[in-house]
């Protein structure tokens, strides 16, 4: 059987945003569900990882002081949660062979990432975010 390995992100899922406008929602932080931002389809066992291409968001395509691991990403159902990085994490272990399954991810601003925003210019913070998996 040939090897089938594919990752979908579907066009409404492909912008997460999260907005600071109450003292609440910087001394708690925030998180986001995307339902099925992730259609996965692999014949074999596999890992999911998620990676940035930068340490730090942008704003207006230059680079800020903000931290790209003020972003942390999981699954629905999964109790992983990685800081966002460079480096690619691993976000689902153990996979077992799927066929178009959805994937819930789950996106956090924790309250001390969300409170090291206080103070930073109020406009649109930018970071793009990589989905990959390998066999196991």
């Amino acid at each position: 059987m040939l090897p089938l390995s594919e990752i979908i992100i579907p066009s409404s899922g492909r912008n997460v945003n999260f907005n600071f406008n109450t003292a609440a929602q910087y001394n708690n932080g925030q998180s986001q569900m995307i339902p099925n931002q992730i259609i996965l389809s692999n014949n074999e066992s596999f890992e999911v990882y998620v990676k940035s291409d930068e340490n730090y968001f942008k704003k207006g395509g230059i680079q800020t002081d903000i931290n790209s691991n003020i972003l942390q990403i999981g699954l629905d159902g999964s109790s992983v949660n990685v800081p966002l990085s460079k480096t690619p994490q691993k976000i689902l272990l153990n996979g077992t062979p799927v066929l178009d399954r959805g994937l819930n991810v789950r996106y956090t601003i924790p309250a001390a990432g969300a409170q090291s925003l206080v103070g930073k210019e109020n406009t649109t913070y930018s970071i793009n975010v990589y989905y990959s998996f390998t066999a196991i």
